[in-house]
């Protein structure tokens, strides 16, 4: 972009793009669906400005106080997530740029202590803030223990800048369930992390769409593995931060209830017809019935509630400003 518009002429398509991409209407449309928080992800650069060498434009940070804006005039609670990273958290897009030589010393971690800090304490007491994710998706490559310690210190940091943990719940990536136990067990034993920091859970991405493996597991296996990441919520403090709106194409076509399958569809019908049949003389007792269930479901799918929800914050998902 640079070398077709020129410096300025970069800056002012990134300013355009940043005033458009993300609109007032947008949190309005989130409300209206009924959900209660966003995450809203941004690059350090928004915070500190790029650092040399780096083909970000800022700071930026009058981008994610309006977006905080909207959020309170529409009732929404805002989880903040440091989705780039000074130096990056991985050598992935979606820390802002993909690098092939990318090694985990590479992440430049105080300068990321930084950018939290001057964060908290520009929103400390904001009526939107609730959450604070201090990275995103760190390369499996991070030695857990280096790990551990900087979401100790980013932590420590972040309460010191005035968000206490009454008002703002912080999350800490492990990104893939399967790193789970060692990051556990290293900061509760080695950090007591649990012990130390209250108000503090792993934010966990559960896709099941990237990579050979999901692409092989037929729709049992989808199902079966959605099971095993429930157990797994149950049993630590974690949010959902990121999730698959998508399954791989053999899993959907494994789906009956995704084909064009005559045989699946007539039988269907045939059920149907049998159900309907034999429903007859009990209509009003299953009308009672069912108007009791729907009260029940509602009150147990109710969005304010935390079980169900998991706090929320990843109820919805903005992308940040770039």
């Amino acid at each position: 972009m640079r070398e077709d518009l020129g410096p300025a002429g970069a800056a002012a398509a990134i300013q355009a793009h940043r005033n458009s991409f993300v609109t007032e209407d947008d949190f309005r449309k989130i409300k209206a669906l009924g959900l209660n928080a966003v995450r809203i992800p941004f690059g350090y650069w928004i915070v500190t400005g790029p650092a040399d060498g780096d083909v970000y434009v800022g700071p930026g940070l009058e981008h994610l106080d309006r977006a905080l804006g909207w959020c309170k005039a529409h009732g929404l609670q805002a989880m903040l997530d440091l989705h780039g990273a000074p130096g990056g958290e991985s050598g992935e897009k979606p820390c802002g740029r993909e690098r092939k030589d990318w090694t985990w010393e590479n992440w430049r971690f105080q300068e990321s202590i930084k950018a939290l800090r001057i964060i908290a304490r520009r929103y400390k007491g904001h009526p939107s803030v609730t959450g604070i994710s201090v990275c995103n998706e760190p390369s499996e490559t991070v030695p857990g223990d280096i790990l551990c310690q900087f979401y100790d210190e980013a932590v420590r940091a972040i309460r010191e800048e005035g968000m206490p943990p009454d008002e703002v719940s912080i999350l800490l990536p492990v990104y893939r369930s399967e790193r789970l136990d060692e990051i556990w067990r290293i900061w509760n034993k080695a950090f007591d992390g649990f012990g130390r920091h209250a108000n503090v859970a792993f934010d966990l991405h559960l896709y099941h769409c990237f990579g050979a493996w999901w692409q092989r597991q037929g729709f049992g296996s989808q199902l079966r593995m959605t099971k095993r990441h429930r157990k797994i919520l149950r049993r630590v403090p974690a949010v959902v931060g990121e999730w698959s709106l998508a399954l791989p194409q053999r899993s959907l076509a494994e789906n009956p209830q995704d084909n064009n399958n005559n045989k699946y569809n007539n039988n269907n019908n045939n059920n149907n017809n049998n159900n309907n049949n034999n429903n007859n003389n009990n209509n009003n007792n299953d009308n009672n019935n069912n108007n009791n269930n729907n009260n029940n479901n509602n009150n147990n799918q109710n969005p304010q509630d935390e079980d169900q929800v998991y706090q929320a914050f990843a109820a919805a998902q903005l992308l940040g400003f770039a």
